[in-house]
């Protein structure tokens, strides 16, 4: 039996897009993977409260909402 008989590579394998890291101050580099939106989000797997977050910027944003403001915080090295 060999591997691939019980194993299969992820997409992000196949199409050679397994990252240990995503450096997101890329985003600004024209041509940097990491300027592209959809593919940070197809590999890289955001937390419940950072999707919350994105969709309360977003309705910002938008104008969806005026009230208040968003306060981003984190320990230390936290990103």
């Amino acid at each position: 039996m060999t591997i691939s008989q019980i194993c299969k590579l992820s997409q992000e394998v196949e199409r050679n897009e397994l990252l240990t890291t995503v450096v997101l101050d890329g985003v600004y580099k024209h041509g940097a993977k990491e300027a592209d939106g959809e593919f940070v989000l197809r590999v890289t797997y955001p937390t419940e409260e950072m999707k919350i977050l994105i969709q309360q910027v977003t309705e910002k944003l938008m104008g969806k909402t005026h009230k208040g403001g968003i306060v981003v915080r984190g320990s230390y090295g936290s990103g």
